[in-house]
Order: structure tokens, then sequence, then C-alpha cells
């Protein structure tokens, strides 16, 4: 919030997994139309802001795909001409524009607008091929698609979050800390919000300090794991045999072997918080998945 770097797109600037996005937002009391030439080049234009602000943002993140988008609830004009040809209008170009967004700048020129997007690119001041790049990453938001909790249609509990989220952003501007960024995790703290990828139980059987293990059996459930390539493995014996105590010392993660653990029971932990629920067990088990996956990702990037 409030990028310093990010020039007129830091009203909000999102890091998304190789994305990052800054948004301008303009919203009128009561909407009315504009001419995309007056708003992109005229006296007071936003396009050389607009790519200074992409600029600003792909130097700060080389590797990312950057975008910017302009989001206004005002709406483009279908009585005037971006080109010599008819239906050349605002509207037609900003509904053509949001449909094609990794249309070549060499497509471009072959289209109805060619002579606008030539006229975008000389204003640009950019060469052909970081304007095209530019291009690819601008989005023009406008009329009723800026309402986005009604355009993505939002359930009344899912409106209500997003506008916890939209009342806590400005204050989170004007903070003393003077913090422009701010994690996922950061964010949900600021809204007293819990971790929806976080699990509801730590899964960790507890092992007593004076347990001995069973060496014999967990060479044999490991030799089981290593030798099945699918189905399913069941340990079993009488209840205060040591099954949990064994899965939890034996069973480890290796390059070749992930462990997910579910425990629906585990000593000393309340139990009339549902542990055992179906709902929470898929909610744990999807969480840990997401984990592996985001740690994989993570081994690619840096591999």
């Amino acid at each position: 919030m409030a990028d310093r770097g990010a020039g007129i797109a830091d009203d909000l600037v999102l890091g998304c997994r190789g994305r990052v996005v800054g948004h301008q937002f303009k919203n009128s009391r009561f909407p009315e139309s504009f001419r995309l030439r007056t708003l992109l080049l005229g006296a007071q234009g936003c396009l050389g802001a607009l790519t200074r602000s992409w600029a600003a943002l792909k130097r700060g993140f080389p590797t990312e795909n950057v975008e910017v988008w302009f989001v206004t609830n005002d709406y483009p004009a279908t009585t005037d001409k971006l080109t010599k040809k008819n239906k050349s209008h605002s509207a037609a170009f900003v509904s053509e524009f949001a449909t094609n967004p990794s249309r070549t700048l060499a497509e471009w020129r072959k289209t109805l607008w060619g002579s606008f997007v030539e006229e975008l690119r000389n204003e640009s001041g950019l060469d052909e091929t970081t304007f095209e790049d530019f291009l690819k990453g601008l989005r023009l938001i406008t009329g009723e698609f800026s309402d986005f909790m009604r355009i993505h249609g939002l359930s009344p509990e899912a409106q209500r979050s997003a506008q916890e989220i939209a009342s806590l952003l400005p204050r989170l501007v004007a903070d003393r800390r003077d913090q422009d960024r701010w994690s996922r995790l950061e964010l949900l703290a600021e809204l007293g919000w819990r971790d929806s990828f976080g699990l509801h139980f730590l899964h960790q059987f507890p092992i007593g300090a004076y347990v001995q293990r069973n060496v014999k059996t967990e060479k044999r459930l490991r030799a089981a794991i290593d030798k099945a390539d699918s189905g399913y493995l069941a340990l079993v014996g009488p209840p205060g045999s040591g099954k949990s105590t064994l899965l939890q010392s034996a069973v480890i993660a290796r390059p070749d072997l992930v462990t997910v653990r579910y425990l629906a029971f585990v000593p000393g932990a309340g139990q009339g918080l549902g542990r055992g629920e179906a709902e929470r067990f898929l909610d744990d088990i999807t969480t840990v998945r997401l984990r592996i996956e985001e740690s994989q990702l993570v081994r690619q990037i840096e591999d």
C-alpha cells in the first residue's frame, strides 16, 4: 500500500506468485463518460504516468509479470472516434482491449485501432519491445466492471470480508509505522482473521523421553512403503501398543516420500473442538498439500 516506487499505480500493489499488479483507482460520485484519447493523451493524460509506474515496478520485480490496472467507475464514450474509421469509439476499443490482453503490437497494427495504438506508442517514449510488454500488462477497468464485488458474484459473507479489507487499507497507508509492504500473514493479523491456510490443529503425537523405539517394526514398515506404489497400508495392534508413537518417529519425509499427518486423537488435547470431524480433516489435509506444493516450487526456483 502506498508503495513509493510504484508511481501513479501505488493505490494498491498486489504481490502474487509470479505476478505483481499495481492499481490506480478513480471513482466518481456521479459517473460520466470519458474519451480515451483525452484520458491517456490529453493535457493531463495519464499514459506517461502509467508507463512510468509499470517501468518502476518492472525494475523492482524483473522476473515477475507486471500489470498496471487503471480502475474507474466512469464509462468510455460512444460518440468519439479514435481513428478515421467508423465505430472506432472509446467504448469499442476498451471492450476489444479487455478481451485481447496478449495481442502483440504487430497484431494491433493490423486492426481497426492500428493508428491509435501507434499514437500511444509514440507518446509513451518506449521502444517497440518495451511498449508491447507494457501494453500486455495494462488493464482498463471501467464502468460497471469496476464493481468487483458484483462482477465476481461475491456472496454476502465474502462482500462483508471485502468491505473489512477495504476499510483497513486506508488505515494501513496512514499507519505511523510508515510501512509500505504487508505480507498476507501481517494483513490477517491486522484484520484479526484466522489464517484459512493454517492448520486447525498441530498433528504431532507426543513421544515420551523414555520411549524405546521398535526398530524391527520400523524397518518392516519402511520396506512395505518402499515396495508399494499405490493402495493402502495399515499398521494394526491393540490399544497402547505404540502404533502412533512408531508412526511419529519412523515415518519421516524423504526426497521421494511426502508425509502428511492427520491425527484424530492426541492425548491431552481437547476433543470437544471437533478434531475428528470430516470438515476439519479435509481442511488440514488440503492445507498440508498446498504447503508441500509451495515448498516444491521454492526448491525448483532455488535450483
